[in-house]
């Protein structure tokens, strides 16, 4: 069975649902580094929303490389320590 691909407008709708679902997620991850890019802060979105890497680069458009980049870039940013879980942390913010 195929997968249907998401329109251009899906993907920005489902985007925009994610930021909404807690509004105030990225302006608290923001005051905690200030550091992060918004390509960083919307993989910090989805992955706190339990969101596979693959789909988040699917959603994204971009390689799952470019993911696995900005996730290893959060984890540094935010001081994670080695086997620390990325979305478990990020649901505390």
């Amino acid at each position: 069975a195929k997968k249907k691909e998401l329109t251009e407008k899906e993907r920005e709708n489902f985007s925009k649902s994610i930021s909404m679902l807690n509004p105030d997620f990225s302006k608290r991850l923001l005051a905690r580094c200030a550091s992060l890019t918004p390509a960083e802060v919307k993989v910090a979105e989805m992955a706190r929303a339990n969101l596979r890497t693959k789909d988040i680069a699917s959603l994204m458009r971009v390689s799952v490389r470019t993911i696995e980049t900005h996730r290893d870039h959060l984890r540094k940013k935010l001081r994670l320590k080695k086997g620390q879980s990325l979305a478990t942390f990020l649901q505390t913010i």
